[in-house]
């Protein structure tokens, strides 16, 4: 409502209030690199190297879907990659290292087209619960 009374020059004289929701969203937990481990393992194969990629770097699943083997460089058995701009959500361009098993993991991947291969990426094959026993 203020952006509204801002385009239109609206003048106040009193600044209006606007209670505040409380927020409990504090991070309650974090997978746990066993349950992970499990987790990709219950995935299908094609999935496990987006799955591994996200999880040790914490990118965005646009971001990752969108890379592309151009923006990889693989030095001394370990990668890196340069995600650009528009890859970003500060849009400044950063080149990131990537860990050791998401490297080993790469290196196996056909090096064609995007890096990773997501179909049926929201048809589970399973439930989160039961790839979790």
């Amino acid at each position: 409502m203020t952006e509204f009374l801002v385009e239109t020059g609206a003048k106040l004289t009193q600044v209006p209030y606007f209670p505040m929701l409380k927020e409990d969203n504090v991070r309650k937990g974090f997978v746990t690199i066993e349950q992970f481990r499990k987790l990709r393992e219950a995935m299908p194969e094609h999935l496990r190297p987006l799955i591994t990629f996200l999880y040790f770097t914490g990118c965005r699943i646009g971001a990752a879907l969108a890379i592309t083997w151009s923006q990889m460089e693989f030095q001394s058995g370990t990668a890196q990659l340069r995600l650009e701009g528009n890859q970003t959500k500060n849009e400044d361009p950063i080149l990131l290292p990537l860990p050791l098993e998401v490297s080993e993991i790469l290196k196996e991947l056909p090096r064609e087209g995007k890096v990773f291969d997501a179909r049926n990426l929201k048809e589970p094959a399973q439930s989160f619960s039961s790839c979790m026993r």
